[in-house]
This record gives C-alpha cells, structure tokens and sequence, in this order.
C-alpha cells in the first residue's frame, strides 16, 4: 500500500481515538463543542483544534494519493474505514461548531496569516472534497451508498441547512450596522465564500450522478437543500452589483471573480440535480415527490431564478461564441484579401450587429438580461469557463426537457421526452418570469444556436461524433427542440395567447425563424445524431405537427413562409426516420398552407411566386413517393405470418397505412381546389369572384401581367400567366399522385396476396389511428379511421374509388378552362387578345410550357374524349358520394346506372395522359420512383432528358420510364417547347 494512503489510514484512527472513543480524553473535548468556539482559541481548545488540523491534513493526502491510484479496492477499503471510524461525522460536527461564530470564522478566513480557526475549517472543507473525489473511484452501487451516507452526515450536523445561508457574506452580522462597515465586511470574506461554493459544487454533481440508484432518503434530503438556489442566487446578487461599483484591490477582485464563477456552477450544478429529480426512474422510487416538486419546489422563485438566469445566460454565451467564431472568420478572410466584413476601427456594438446578421440568428436574449443576478455580463463572465466543460449547455438542455437523463443509457430511448411527454414538468412552472412570447424566441434562438454550433463542429475535421462536446450539443438541440414545441402547443391551445403571439409573427421574418427552428433537427447531417439520442421519444413527424400549430398564430399566404413550409415538409417526409402515422399531418400541412389563402389576392401572389410555387410542387412530389413507399410496406406486412401489431401504436399505423391514403391524397388535391374556388363541386361564389377580378387588377399594376377583363368571373379567368402555369403544375401534380397511389395499391395488393379492394378494406376495418396535427391538454390528438358505407370489400372500395373520383373532378373543369378554350373563339376581341399566351411571352414564364399543353395532340384528344362521355362529372361524382356516405347498395345519377368501376378507370387513364403530356422539370420524373434521399425531391431531381429539358435523379431512373415518357418526349420536341 501507497506510504501516503497508509499514514492516512493511520491518521483516522487517531481522530476516531481523539474524538469518537469512549475515553475520558476524548469525551472532554466533546464537551468543547457544546459551547460555541470562544474568541481566543488557546489552551486545551487550540490543543484539540490544531492536533485535529494536522490528522485530517495526512487524511486528506491520503484520500488525494489513493482516488489518483484509479482502484476501486483501494478508494472502497479508505471510505469505509472513514465511515466506520465516523472521521466523516467528526469533521461534519467540528464545521458545524465552527460556524457557530460565522463573524469570527469569517475574519480568521480572510486574516493573511495562519489560524488556528480557519485552519481547521478550511482542513474539514478538503477532508470532504477529496471524500467527493475518492467516492467517483467507486462503483455505481458504492457511490450512492457513500454518497447518501455523506448527506445524512452533512445534514446530522445541520450543514445542509447552514453552509447555503453562510454563501451570503455578513450573513451573522446585524442588520442595524452601518453600510459602510457592511461593505468592508463582504470585501473580506469572499474567501469563505469561494471555498463553501467550491464544496457544495463537488457535492451536488456526485448527487446528481447518483440519482438513479439513489434510496428516497437522499432525494429527500437534497430536496429540503434547495434553498442553495436561493442563497447563491443573493450572493451573487451582492457580488456582481458591489464589484461593478467598488475600486477594491486586484487581489480582492480575483477573489471575487473565482467566487462568482463557483456560485454560478454551483448554481448550475444544484438546479441539474433538481430538474434530474423529474426523471421517472427516480420518480417512481419516491411516492411523494410529485406533489412536493409540483406543489413546493417548482412554484417557488428559487427555482424559477435560477432557471430563467441559466437560460438566458446559455443563449448569450451560446451566441457571444458564435460571434466570435465568426469574427475571427472575417479577419482571417481581410488579412489573406478575401473580403472580410468586421474592421477594427468599429465599434463594438457594429460588429456584433453584423455578426448577428452573419449568423442570421436574432439575440432575442438581450431584452431578458434583468433576469440575470447582479448584471449580465459578470453573471455571464462567471459561466464562460463552465461552458467550455458544457456545464452552461447541460443546464440549459435541462431546464427545456425538464429531465437529465443520461445519453447513454438505453440507446438514447432516455434522453430528452417528447413535448407531449407527462413525465417533465411544464416549462411554465420554470419559467413564471417570462412571457410565452419570450419563452417562445428563447427557444427558436437556443435552437438555432445548437444547429450553428453542431454544424460548425461536423466542419472541423478532427471532431468525431462521439466525443462528449457533440453528445451535448446535440442534446441540447433535443431539448431546445422541447421547449420549443411546448410553448407552439401552449399557445395553440389557449386563445388567450393569440393575440400576443400573433402580434409577435405579425412579420413574415419571425414565422420564418420559427420555421427554420423547427427544421434544424432534420438536417441531413443532424438527424440521424438526434435520432441516435432521442430515441423513441422523438420522430421527424413531431416537426410537422408543431408546424401545424404554428400555423394557428402566424400568417398565411405568404409566399416565402409557404416555400419555408413546403420545404419543412419535404426535408421531413424524406427522412430515413420518418414514420407511417406521421403522413396525414404531412399532407394536412401542406393543405393548409395554400387553403387559408382568405383573400384572392394571397392567391395569385402565392401562385406568382415562382419558388414559392416550386417549393409547394417538391413537397408534394415527396409526400405522395412516401405515401407509395408506406403502402408498400404495408402490403408485405400484410403478407408476413403473424398477428398485427397493438392498436394505437405507430406500428400498427403503419400495418394499416392503405386506409389513410384517401385522406392523403384530399389534402394534397385541395391544394388546387383552394385555388381555383372548388369545394368539390361547389362553384366560385359571386364575392370571392368579385375579389378576384380585383386583386388580378393589383396584380397586373404590379407588372404581373395584362389586367382581367370586366366580365371576368373567376380566378380562372385571371390573365396573368404565371399564376395559371403554376396552377397547371400543382394540377399535374395532383394527377399523378392519383397514378402513382393506384398504382402502389396494385403492387402491394400482389405482395398481399390479395387484390387492391381487399388490401384497403382489411386496413380500414382495424380502425387505425394517425396523427392529424390537432391538440388538446398539452398533447397532439391522433385521429381514427372510420368505417363509411357498408363494412364489405365492396363497400370499402368503393369508398376509396368515390374519394379518388372526388378529388379529381375538378380538373377536367381546370384544364378546359384554362386550355381548350384557348383554341375556341370567344364572342368578345378582346378577352379572345387577352385570352391566348404567346410563345414568346410563355418563354418568359416558369413553367409557360404547359400553357402550350393543348399542342399535345394525344392529350387533346384523350381530354376531349373524356368530356364528351362524362359532361358533368363533378355533379355525377357528387351524386355518388351522397349515395356512398347513405350506404346506399346502387349508384346512380339521375336514375341512370353508373358503373364506377369504369369510371374510376377513365379517370385514372385520363390523369396517366395528362401526366405523359406534361413532363415535369422539378421532381423525377418518373411516376415509379422510390428515391427518398436527399433534402429536397427538387434537389434529387437533377439530371435533365436530352430531348425536353423535364428531371430525374438518376440515369437508371431515366430509362425505366423511357417507354412511357417517349411520345411526349417527341412532343415536346415536335412544338419546340422544354421543361422550363
């Protein structure tokens, strides 16, 4: 055994023999600690005081000697020889008559020169550091033993009760004593004050790491300690705001600074191991904690301080690095000639305000700096150095999940609850100091500064993934990502907050923010780290659904917050993490992002906004390939021997998937119903058309185009062309989701081994359960399949044709209006000059080259051929509709039979010509492509046909649809148009 391990060893003996034994020596000096230290330490009180200083120095190096050996052997024989010998009670009791005279220990503390006192006080406060120490050498069973049997010790001798009161300097003086003296009293004795921050600090982070196999009795104790928070909170108060006043000596002022720096990590330390309490392995082992957390703890300021202080404080140390990340950037960029942006000459304040726009990420931090003890910059100051151990992210991850669990446990399934989860507590009870508003930018800021941190980090070559600083990163991206989507659901569920919330992303700038928020865990780089860590807690889909709320608050028909939405669909529905019951929201999202167009002048804005427009084509390019794939899958599930999984749970969503197409594909058509002023059959009403030809009048005063005629008397009628080329793109759109979902049906019905009708009407009977984008009481709703129309085969299915016809028919209304009647004369010259589009002016519009679609001789006739058999299909597919929800067993029109078999069919065949008329330029396109990669179907979709300019994602892609794709290929060519 070490020398030095040993002469420890021997020295706890010693004490135990001078304090402990059942000698008449030993119980005269206990009688010396039932009366408070006299002033004069001399005679048998400085025997006894310097005697025991020297013992529990040897103890203290023993315990330093032993914890740098790294053997849990060695460090649990020297704990339990400590525990047994009670050196721990010993030195826990002697602390406690000590700071019985808090005045007098205060000074000796502070006195230049060696005292017998402060010795002694400072010797204990080591003895217990390196206990701390020694007890992380331990395993995970002994530490909580021992660290449970240091709190009862602690709290026997009433430190747990008095060290947090002793944090505040002159804290046993009287209050009647002059400020003046007052203030020469707290410059002196930062030093106790720095040494009893130090020791909490240590203690509370070994509670915290033992949370999980901690008995109640410590969870208990650490409870009725919180009152550190409240003290350290004072101290700090008091610190900061006399050390920005006071001309104190630089030895005093790095004094304070140490002790600010270990108040704020003690700070931290002890609100972690609070909010790690809210983990459910530790609740369930304490029956009452609920009600005391819920009831006492979090409804008192101390926690409520000490939670928004950290916030706050992350988010500015969070964006302080940033900015200077950034700077350096720039000057490196000016002193190699590149063109850097930041000179030196400027002040300070300019150059933070260009960093901030650099970044592009606001530092909405700044208006909540009262809430930080004292003054920001020093409470911050004191927090810089914590946060390059990533105490500062720990803290703040914590306060947004409400949780602490470790990372590394169960594949990340710990980490980070899901914002509906009941297991944290509500960021409300956290924060009562704060606005939802300010709750709200808090966290789109701490969002975007973990993605701008985790980016920068995935940059430099020599960090790995696994390291600890990406680990916290990424979890404090989870949690942020939390809070976040606990404030959308707050606000979407309580109308009280409208109005602030509204007022607040009145500005397209701020729904912008929020959306670039929500889709920073779907990045490419980070999705997969945040799914490693968040594990079943968190899916993509969850983006979408607080995106739905978000859609309650902010405004709509905007055309850059629809491309921001169409974007966040399509990066999420892409992702390899994306999950079957998510996809009705999908669909429900992007529906409702062109449906709530309330004046048409939203309309033809949103439909002149050429990205706006191409973002809206890709997302639903994207969502209709993921719906295939899912009904794919769902069809070899079907196959597969086996019960079916649990209702209710996603699996089984995904099992059942078939049965929510229908209501993915009619969010998807209202996209184009919204627009043209259907509600499937239900005409353009007079006000709206009234509201139309006005705002096509604006339009064309904006330089869009020719104003509408007099007698115009719908959208439709509008003479601008890039609205009605776009409008025609989200028509084709719409066809070919028609094409490809039919035709995913047919394909999972063979691996089924059934027909399409059974595969349907067997998912919808299991009365499955998505996500639909709703909340109520803190939670996103699911919604449930229902049984409509008779309960057979037959009846089912023909409920799925029924809705499929619903969501076609109006396009052959559409594409007459707005091709056909181009060819016809009009009655009047000049609708019939406003009405044609020439081929230069189609040139100069996105997409103009379906504006020429009537030259496509196939389609025409097709189209025509279509309408002269069915001339009001919309009134006939309402009648059938009417008569399916009535369960009626005939389907008729007027008396007349009609074979809806045949019709399904016809329609289906018109929509696979409109789709080969049209080739697209933004999505593959391939109706059978599976390609899911990528963070964008536009951005996939990259490799251009020779012949008419229209995309695919690869080569192999291009020439599997050749044979389809070649006689509107030569079309195309044949018209001198392109996919433009």
């Amino acid at each position: 055994m070490n020398p030095l391990v040993q002469d420890g060893l021997d020295a706890t003996r010693k004490l135990h023999l001078m304090w402990a034994s059942q000698s008449k020596t030993s119980r005269q000096r206990l009688q010396l600690l039932r009366r408070p230290p006299p002033a004069v330490c001399s005679g048998v009180v400085q025997d006894a005081v310097c005697s025991t200083t020297q013992l529990l120095r040897a103890v203290t190096t023993g315990l330093k000697t032993a914890a740098a050996q790294h053997c849990s052997e060695t460090a649990a024989r020297f704990i339990e020889s400590l525990l047994e010998r009670l050196v721990l009670k010993i030195a826990a009791d002697l602390t406690a008559w000590l700071q019985q005279q808090p005045v007098l220990l205060e000074q000796e503390l502070s006195s230049s020169g060696s005292s017998a006192y402060g010795d002694l006080w400072t010797g204990c406060a080591h003895f217990i550091l390196k206990l701390v120490d020694l007890c992380e050498e331990c395993g995970a069973a002994a530490r909580a033993k021992h660290a449970t049997e240091i709190a009862c010790a602690l709290d026997s001798a009433g430190l747990l009760r008095s060290w947090p009161q002793l944090l505040v300097p002159g804290w046993g003086q009287q209050q009647q004593q002059q400020q003046q003296q007052q203030q020469q009293q707290q410059d002196r004795c930062w030093t106790m004050v720095m040494q009893l921050a130090h020791v909490q600090y240590q203690l509370w982070q070994l509670w915290e790491a033992v949370l999980p196999a901690a008995p109640p009795h410590l969870i208990t104790l650490l409870l009725r300690s919180t009152h550190v928070l409240e003290h350290a909170w004072s101290s700090m108060q008091l610190l900061f705001s006399s050390s920005s006043s006071s001309s104190s000596s630089s030895s005093e002022s790095a004094d304070t600074a140490i002790a600010g720096r270990k108040l704020a990590l003690l700070q931290a330390a002890a609100l972690q191991t609070v909010l790690a309490m809210q983990r459910s392995d530790v609740r369930q082992r304490l029956s009452d904690l609920d009600n005391t957390l819920k009831h006492g703890l979090l409804a008192s300021n101390r926690l409520a301080r000490a939670a928004q202080a950290q916030l706050v404080a992350s988010c500015q140390l969070m964006h302080q690095q940033l900015c200077s990340r950034q700077a350096a950037s720039q000057h490196l960029d000016t002193s190699t000639g590149t063109g850097g942006t930041v000179h030196a000459g400027q002040p300070p304040r300019q150059q933070q305000q260009q960093q901030q726009a650099a970044g592009g990420i606001p530092a909405f931090h700044e208006s909540l700096q009262q809430l930080l003890p004292g003054g920001s910059q020093a409470y911050v100051g004191a927090l810089a150095t914590a946060a390059v151990g990533g105490v500062s992210h720990s803290s703040a991850r914590h306060i947004c999940s409400g949780s602490s669990d470790d990372s590394d446990n169960d594949g990340g399934e710990a980490a980070a609850a899901a914002a509906a989860a009941p297991d944290g507590p509500q960021v409300q009870q956290l924060l009562p100091g704060m606005t939802p508003a300010d709750c709200l930018q808090l966290a789109v800021e701490l969002q975007l500064l973990a993605e701008a941190a985790l980016q920068q980090q995935q940059q430099q070559q020599q960090q790995q993934q696994d390291q600890a600083p990406f680990k916290m990163l990424v979890m404090l991206l989870i949690s942020s990502n939390q809070l976040l989507q606990q404030q959308l659901l707050l606000c979407a569920e309580a109308p009280e907050l409208h109005a602030g919330l509204q007022q607040l992303l009145a500005g397209q700038d701020a729904a912008l923010l929020l959306l670039r928020a929500l889709a920073a865990p779907l990045q490419p780089r980070l999705c997969d780290a945040v799914q490693q860590r968040a594990g079943r807690h968190w899916s993509p889909g969850q983006q979408l659904l607080s995106a739905l709320c978000l859609q309650k608050l902010a405004p709509a028909g905007l055309p850059a917050v629809t491309a921001a939405v169409a974007g966040l669909v399509d990066m999420c529905v892409r992702s390899p993490h994306f999950l079957a019951v998510d996809t009705l929201a999908a669909a429900k999202l992007l529906g409702r992002t062109c449906n709530p167009t309330r004046a048409p002048a939203e309309a033809l804005t949103l439909l002149s906004d050429a990205p706006a427009a191409s973002a809206l084509a890709a997302a639903m390019a994207s969502v209709v390939k993921r719906a295939a794939a899912c009904i794919k899958a769902a069809g070899a599930a079907q196959a597969a021997a086996g019960a079916p999984p649990a209702a209710g749970t996603a699996e089984h969503a995904a099992y059942c998937f078939p049965s929510i197409v229908p209501g993915v594909q009619y969010m998807l058509a209202s996209i184009v119903v919204s627009f043209i002023g259907f509600e499937f059959g239900e005409g353009l009403n007079a006000d709206r058309a009234a509201q139309l030809q006005t705002c096509t009048a604006s339009a064309a005063a904006a330089g869009q185009g020719a104003p509408a005629t007099s007698g115009a008397s719908s959208f439709l009628h509008c003479q601008l062309p890039q609205p009605k080329a776009s409008l025609l793109l989200l028509a084709v759109l719409v066809a070919r989701s028609l094409v490809v979902l039919a035709d995913a049906m047919e394909v999972a019905a063979a691996a089924a081994g059934s027909t399409p009708a059974q595969l349907f009407a067997r998912s919808v009977i299991m009365r499955p359960s998505f996500a639909d984008g709703s909340c109520s009481d803190g939670a996103f709703d699911v919604t449930r399949v229902l049984v409509v129309g008779a309960a057979s085969v037959p009846g089912q299915w023909q409920r799925w044709q029924v809705t499929a016809l619903q969501d076609f028919a109006p396009l052959p209304a559409l594409l007459l209006q707005l091709l056909l009647k181009r060819t016809s004369s009009s009655s009047s010259s000049a609708v019939s000059a406003t009405a044609d589009v020439s081929n230069s002016s189609v040139r100069q519009v996105k997409w103009g080259y379906l504006l020429q679609l009537q030259q496509n001789s196939r389609w025409t006739e097709a189209a025509a051929n279509f309408n002269n058999k069915l001339p009001n299909v919309q009134g006939l597919v309402n009648s059938l509709a009417e008569q399916h929800l009535s369960s009626s067993s005939s389907s008729s029109s007027g008396g007349a039979h009609v074979d809806i078999d045949q019709l399904y069919a016809d329609a289906l065949q018109l929509c696979r010509a409109l789709v080969a008329a049209a080739p697209l330029p933004l999505v593959c396109n391939n109706p059978g492509c599976e390609n899911l990669e990528g963070a964008s179907e536009a951005a996939v979709a990259s490799k251009a046909c020779a012949g008419c300019r229209c995309r695919y994602c690869s080569a192999a892609c291009q020439a599997a649809d050749w044979r389809r794709h070649r006689k509107g290929c030569k079309a195309m060519a044949a018209a001198g148009l392109a996919c433009r």
